[in-house]
């Protein structure tokens, strides 16, 4: 009797603690629950695909078909749109042939999940997966819930589940990537055409609310109208539960260790949004995934809190203390015959610009529709395994520096209109552009130029060395040893070989010193607004001015330099109107920082011009000036810096 009942009390006791265990679909649980995925700020590299019936939509090579139709089931039903004029062309129009109609053709005969993996793998991919689902609907994977998917049609083959097996025989993570947010909304026109022969794959009938407009080739395309709350953006509940359901039964049945969402998520009602992150996360919990996480495009409130930030096809303009994600294309997302490509040299610069600011690349890799990796993206992913074979130290299990590098160029943030439907606008980095990883135990620094600088010569301006210490070395990967010389400044000069071992990006390791931070460190990166001297102007007797851009500063500062001892008043002008006063004072042949005003843009301004005036100073005597952001804020605290 009394073994019996200890062992409903056993019973009892494991039953409360697993239901402690469980994350509940509130924010506060959700909140309380999650931790940023170690494995993730390891990972740094993963790749995906875009695939499906689009690719076999857009197999024809023709001026129409220039990477702006990656959207083909919603624009083929629009009349006037290129689209609609390309489909009529190759696939007899809509009349004819219906989005459902293509999909038996999609037979993808080549398609090699093991190729594929291998190529992942020698690219340096630690997580990968396929497009799960496009906006199309169409599923890759083998599901009970929706009869159009690529197990019962088209290739008749589970695409995920095979490539989740090839993959994590390399070790690689499984990600499912998620785009059907705006689903409900996307075959809108198909209910003028053949809609009503398949509306358990069109959805229901609704009237057309997307307004449309004639774009600058003479074609009809959509008004989109992210901004606000507005009926365009809003889903249907019977759908939102339906999405809920279609994310649940690709967890149950693939384990993934990242679920990626597009836009659309955060037009969900939260309590479904707050079911979706809490399913998921207890069943990877249950089935060994200590860290999962959830990457999705919501810039502010709750989600930031529980899940990755994800920046479609662009960079973070500075270094934040939390990992991120940048989902990008070298191309357009669905491949095309003869497509327009980045340079790998573009592709392999921005993925260490990513790292370099504590985030991941999520790199889009768009197979033909036969499902063969075609040789235009082949070229990226062979760079990036060559640059990963040279400089992998510097990258993966590494961790941001003070400063996330140095240097003129600045990168953008993302979500960039119509320019998405191509490539990342990627950025020329110069000879000036550097950027900068350590190890996790803080050990060694590593620094990478952008750009390989012409006169044999290599300036780290960032570093400071307090200490060389016995055995202290600067490793050029994939070379050597190299020649350098501590500056007076306590700033690196290194000794470079005519050639570069690597014809992109190239990294130093930096070993047995003890570096800190150049104290004005921050005035070196692209955030700051480096104003030239011979631009000064005499307005009095004792005060000079000059007029610079600037974009919205937070917590800024001046840096000024002098010939000669000065000491007197800087303002701040926008117009009229004096926005700060600070007072300096600056010893002879040294630069001070003085300051902590705010430029604030309006809404929707990139920059704007302001004046300064500074008193007590010939213009001379300035041997420099600049205006940036200070020390402390040069790092992003989570859930800010997003407006």
């Amino acid at each position: 009797m009394k073994s019996s009942k200890l062992l409903l009390f056993l019973c009892f006791v494991f039953m409360k603690l697993n239901a402690q265990s469980q994350i509940l679909p509130t924010v506060k649980s959700l909140k309380a629950n999650y931790e940023a995925p170690e494995w993730f700020r390891d990972a740094k590299l993963g790749i995906y695909t875009h695939w499906g019936p689009v690719t076999e939509a857009l197999k024809f090579e023709d001026k129409l078909n220039t990477g702006e139709l990656g959207w083909y089931g919603m624009q083929m039903y629009l009349p006037g749109s290129k689209g609609f004029e390309y489909h009529k062309k190759y696939w007899g129009g809509t009349e004819k042939t219906g989005f459902k109609d293509i999909i038996p053709q999609f037979t993808a005969k080549n398609f090699d999940p093991e190729e594929w993996a291998d190529l992942f793998q020698m690219a340096g991919a630690r997580f990968a997966g396929t497009v799960s689902t496009h906006h199309d609907g169409f599923y890759m994977w083998d599901s009970e819930i929706n009869p159009y998917n690529s197990s019962k049609m088209g290739p008749k083959r589970d695409v995920c589940g095979e490539m989740a097996t090839a993959l994590r025989k390399r070790g690689i993570k499984f990600i499912g990537t998620f785009h059907h947010g705006f689903t409900h909304r996307y075959y809108e026109g198909a209910w003028d055409f053949d809609g009503k022969e398949a509306p358990e794959f069109y959805g229901n009938k609704r009237e057309r609310i997307s307004e449309t407009y004639i774009n600058e080739e003479g074609f009809k395309w959509v008004k989109y109208k992210w901004q606000g709350d507005n009926d365009w953006k809003k889903i249907p509940r019977d759908y939102q539960e339906h999405w809920r359901d279609v994310v649940a039964e690709f967890v149950d049945k693939y384990e993934p260790d990242l679920l990626w969402f597009d836009f659309g998520l955060g037009w969900m009602d939260s309590d479904i949004q707050n079911q979706m992150f809490a399913n998921f996360y207890n069943k990877a919990h249950a089935y060994g995934q200590k860290q999962p996480t959830v990457a999705h495009k919501s810039r502010r409130d709750d989600p930031l809190y529980y899940g990755t930030l994800d920046l479609e096809r662009g960079n973070m303009p500075r270094l934040t203390s939390y990992p991120w994600l940048s989902d990008t294309s070298p191309s357009a997302w669905f491949y095309y015959p003869n497509p327009k490509m980045q340079s790998d040299d573009i592709v392999v610069d921005m993925f260490v610009d990513i790292v370099a600011k504590n985030g991941c690349m999520l790199l889009n890799v768009g197979p033909n529709h036969t499902g063969e990796i075609p040789p235009e993206f082949m070229s990226g992913l062979k760079a990036l395994g060559a640059f990963n074979d040279i400089c992998g130290e510097g990258i993966f299990e590494t961790r941001p520096w003070f400063t996330y590098g140095e240097g003129i160029t600045k990168t953008i943030t993302g979500h960039q209109g119509a320019a998405n439907s191509l490539a990342h606008q990627g950025s020329n980095f110069t000879t000036q552009d550097i950027r900068y990883t350590q190890s996790k135990d803080e050990k060694k620094l590593f620094a990478f130029a952008m750009d390989w600088p012409k006169n044999g010569k290599l300036t780290l301006k960032s570093v400071s060395v307090e200490e060389v210490k016995k055995n202290a070395t600067i490793e050029l990967f994939g070379y050597g040893v190299v020649n350098y010389k501590i500056n007076k400044d306590k700033t690196i000069t290194i000794d470079l070989p005519i050639k570069a071992p690597n014809p992109n990006c190239n990294g130093f390791k930096i070993s047995n010193m003890d570096i800190k931070w150049q104290p004005l460190g921050h005035y070196l990166i692209a955030n700051a607004s480096r104003i030239d001297v011979s631009n000064l102007k005499r307005i009095s007797r004792d005060e000079i001015s000059v007029n610079f851009v600037s974009g919205s500063i937070c917590n800024g500062s001046i840096m000024l330099g002098s010939k000669v001892d000065s000491e007197g008043v800087i303002s701040l002008f926008d117009g009229s109107k004096k926005l700060a006063e600070v007072n300096y004072n600056v010893k002879a042949k040294e630069t001070v920082e003085v300051g902590d005003f705010m430029l604030v843009l309006g809404r929707n301004e990139k920059t704007r011009e302001f004046r300064m005036v500074i008193s007590g100073i010939d213009k001379k005597d300035v041997t420099e000036l600049a205006v940036g952001i200070q020390r402390e804020h040069t790092i992003l605290n989570l859930g800010e810096g997003f407006n």
